[in-house]
């Protein structure tokens, strides 16, 4: 059996797997409610308000890292464990939530 160099090996890049802030609406949504990828984040490295559906996510960890499509700084990471939630929100200095008219 040939082996092939691993230096030769395709890996994927990080930004190929990366996808959009939809990826994360499951999540957001049972924290924010409904139209919680259509809140507005300002990011707390750039100052770049931004659709939380425009955010850079990235899923294979054991949690969801949600990026700054401008600057590509971390905004909002989400870890749900069996008996806990983390909610890092460090990197968004406002997130505009829609109320739905209430």
């Amino acid at each position: 059996m040939e082996h092939a160099d691993p230096a030769e090996v395709e890996r994927p890049d990080a930004d190929d797997l990366a996808l959009d802030g939809n990826a994360a609406a499951g999540e957001l949504e049972s924290l924010f409610g409904p139209g919680a990828t259509v809140s507005l984040a300002t990011c707390a490295h750039c100052g770049t308000e931004q659709a939380v559906a425009r955010l850079g996510t990235w899923s294979r960890g054991p949690g969801l890292v949600l990026r700054c499509c401008a600057c590509g700084r971390v905004a909002i990471r989400l870890v749900r464990a069996p008996t806990v939630l983390h909610l890092d929100l460090n990197g968004v200095t406002r997130l505009r939530i829609p109320s739905g008219g209430r």
